[in-house]
């Protein structure tokens, strides 16, 4: 993981740009052990941060962008 922060998250961090948005195509529940259509986790990093400190399921839930559907999300970006 620090090898890919400074050879890689280092370098994206370093361009100019308005957000940076990261999330995952599905999500894969232990308990199902396969892809469902769950909500995936969605990280903005720029302008109009809040408080959520990580990016894990748990900690994005109670973040600004709350629950949505995909469809929604090049709208919030």
């Amino acid at each position: 993981v620090e090898e890919i922060d400074k050879e890689f998250i280092s370098k994206i961090r370093a361009l100019p740009f308005d957000v940076i948005c990261v999330t995952a195509d599905h999500s894969t529940p232990c308990s199902v052990k396969a892809h469902s259509g769950d909500p995936v986790p969605v990280l903005m990093y720029g302008k109009g941060k809040d408080s959520v400190a990580e990016f894990s399921e748990k900690a994005c839930r109670d973040g600004s962008l709350k629950v949505f559907e995909g469809a929604e999300l090049l709208k919030r970006i």
